[in-house]
């Protein structure tokens, strides 16, 4: 089985994470505009704020993503993931 690398997302993986956007949508059961989704991709590479995105990589292919970002806490000092 080939390694997953694990990594910040990028420019060049746009049409990569475009192609897993609606899947990604599906599943949590929401339709998402265009508008929208070209806001998420500016948000992720814009280096403005949040969120902020990982990739899974697996033989030169995005094979899954995450996006986070962080929320106050009442529990603590600092934000949370």
């Amino acid at each position: 089985m080939t390694a997953i690398e694990i990594r910040r997302i990028n420019e060049s993986d746009k049409s990569e994470w475009q192609m897993l956007w609606p899947a990604y949508n599906e599943f949590y059961e929401q339709e998402v505009e265009n508008r929208k989704t070209d806001r998420v991709w500016q948000s992720l590479r814009g280096g403005s704020g949040e969120p902020f995105g990982f990739v899974a990589e697996q033989n030169g292919r995005l094979v899954g993503f995450t996006h986070y970002f962080f929320l106050p806490s009442t529990s603590d000092w600092g934000p949370r993931c």
